[in-house]
């Protein structure tokens, strides 16, 4: 009898073993305390760093922000919207209006 937060936990350790050049996390952190998050955080931040491509599925924002180089927003299961995050970090109203989009 394992919590959300331990389910996502394990599935995370599993497929880090099989040393993935592609992740897919879909709200990863979801159900998750902060200090156990940062540490996912990290895990990814090196997966980048390593080459490795990530995607990942999430209304955290400061986690969107912090690790994404491209957004895609999804609208009726079409794409709406794409932006780099350089342009994202260079216009104001843009990073407000992305912010609402993904928290919504």
């Amino acid at each position: 009898m394992l919590s959300m937060g331990e389910q996502k936990l394990i599935a995370f350790a599993r497929a880090m073993i099989c040393s993935p050049k592609l992740l897919f996390l879909d709200e990863w952190t979801e159900s998750l305390d902060d200090s156990a998050a940062q540490r996912l955080i990290g895990l990814v931040r090196r997966q980048q760093r390593a080459g490795n491509t990530v995607i990942m599925v999430s209304h955290d924002y400061r986690i969107v922000r912090e690790l994404a180089d491209y957004i895609l927003m999804i609208l009726g299961g079409q794409f709406f919207l794409k932006f780099s995050k350089q342009q994202i970090e260079e216009d104001e109203d843009l990073s407000r209006y992305v912010e609402r989009g993904i928290a919504s």
